[in-house]
């Protein structure tokens, strides 16, 4: 055998008792692990309320389906202004941008002492103004809603937005209904005629607002449409706007 033979025959014999040895072995790496059990998903909870004050309900007091936000003491005459107060509130977990509407819904005529047949609608107004507003005076009150007063029977509303879990959760709406002073007998009726009367409704919608993100930003909601949460009154035939102002 030559010396190159047996250099290979080494070196083989070699490998083969290394390859023995390394059976039943185990090999050791560098490891690491992270486990995280904290993981939760939550849903939202979207909640809106609504209370009211007027001048016979001093503390804020829940709006339901039979809730009379006028006073229920009111003889309606020229020179007459009421104040009511809404509160819209916020109070779930997401944002939520809202649209508070009043509207007439039925109303009772009459006949003047003219002899003619009228409708109250047709003599009193009202506007709505942002924030929980007191008046001096009846002339401050009007004076507040002049530039967006309707006759009554015209619908009114007002849109926001209001954020969760913040100070700005909570918003409040004044309203001021009057009949002005220069209203006469048109609208005095006869006293063997019916009470005119008039039925207004108040309705709360309320929806998703573009706040919160996910993983591509907050536009997953902007075409979230409104719904009736909570009102004194929810005429079927509603139409208002369905975006923010």
């Amino acid at each position: 055998m030559t010396k190159t033979k047996k250099s290979l025959v080494l070196s083989a014999l070699a490998i083969v008792i290394c390859l023995s040895m390394l059976i039943g072995s185990t090999f050791a790496w560098f490891t690491d692990s992270v486990t995280s059990a904290t993981n939760v998903i939550r849903t939202g909870v979207l909640e809106v309320g609504l209370e009211y004050k007027n001048d016979d309900v001093a503390d804020w007091t829940d709006v339901t389906a039979t809730s009379n936000v006028f006073s229920t003491t009111a003889r309606w005459e020229p020179g007459r202004v009421e104040v009511v107060k809404l509160k819209v509130s916020n109070l779930g977990s997401l944002a939520l941008k809202y649209m508070l509407g009043v509207n007439l819904v039925s109303e009772t005529g009459s006949i003047n002492v003219l002899g003619e047949q009228f409708n109250l609608s047709d003599y009193i107004y009202y506007g709505l103004v942002m924030g929980d507003q007191d008046f001096d005076t009846r002339a401050d009150a009007i004076n507040a809603v002049k530039d967006n007063a309707e006759l009554i029977k015209t619908a009114l509303s007002k849109s926001s937005k209001l954020e969760a879990a913040s100070n700005a959760n909570t918003e409040v709406v004044t309203m001021v209904v009057y009949m002005p002073e220069t209203v006469g007998n048109q609208a005095n009726h006869a006293e063997s005629a019916n009470i005119p009367e008039i039925l207004l409704g108040i309705s709360l919608y309320a929806t998703q607002y573009t706040s919160e993100n996910d993983s591509f930003g907050n536009q997953y909601d902007n075409n979230a449409e409104y719904s009736a949460i909570g009102s004194a009154y929810i005429p079927e035939d509603s139409a208002y706007p369905t975006a923010i102002e």
